[in-house]
């Protein structure tokens, strides 16, 4: 990166348990910020501060990978971290999983490119829109309080 440039408004992490079938989506992300993207093995212990948001691409049929996620986002630094989950059908038993591992939104293949778009840059904060007064601190910490019992509402 060149001292002119400047950094990407977003930075989203793309974890996925099959990496083949994530190019995709890690394409359609890339219009929208910087993306990172790993396995979900390695998922970082501490995200908290580095992203804006996670996306995580897994078989929610697999319990294997279910445990997997849901162990590391169980963490403090993904506490309040919004959370994308990809559903590879419209099955009901794919969209509650997601929804019980913390899921702030879902989408769903086939990917369309222009609703991901709109749903990242809804629930996946700019950085350059930062609110640092108090009143947008205060908001922040409401929003982490109300997702924090929303997932344990559903674990």
């Amino acid at each position: 990166m060149s001292a002119q440039a400047t950094p990407s408004k977003r930075r989203l992490l793309l974890a996925s348990d099959h990496s083949d079938q994530s190019r995709e989506l890690e394409r359609i992300l890339q219009s929208v910020g910087e993306v990172d993207t790993v396995t979900t093995s390695d998922l970082p212990e501490s995200p908290a501060g580095e992203f804006s948001g996670v996306v995580i691409d897994i078989n929610l049929r697999s319990a294997e990978s279910v445990q997997r996620v849901r162990n590391k986002l169980r963490n403090d630094g993904y506490r309040s971290m919004p959370r994308l989950f990809v559903l590879a059908d419209a099955l009901h038993h794919g969209s509650m999983q997601a929804w019980a591992l913390g899921a702030t939104d879902t989408i769903s293949r086939p990917f369309d490119a222009a609703g991901i778009l709109q749903r990242i840059r809804a629930a996946f904060p700019d950085a350059s829109g930062f609110d640092a007064s108090e009143r947008g601190k205060t908001l922040n910490r409401g929003v982490a309080a109300a997702h924090e019992i929303m997932v344990k509402m559903f674990n």
